[in-house]
């Protein structure tokens, strides 16, 4: 993604985890084409990850 363009992920977690912080939905600045966040497992079972990314192209779409 171009330096110029502003971006946030948008995630939902379930199933047998949750973020750090507890919750099971989070928006994440992206910074230098970079967005992160930590999973804890609360109990057995899979991991079920939904994101959208959501990107603001200077120009496009105002």
């Amino acid at each position: 993604m171009p330096a110029g363009h502003a971006a946030t992920l948008k995630l939902d977690i379930g199933g047998g985890s949750v973020f750090a912080n507890g919750a099971t939905h989070m928006s994440i600045p992206v910074v230098n084409g970079t967005a992160s966040a930590t999973v804890r497992n609360v109990h057995a079972g899979q991991a079920i990850l939904r994101y959208q990314l959501h990107v603001k192209i200077p120009g496009a779409w105002n």
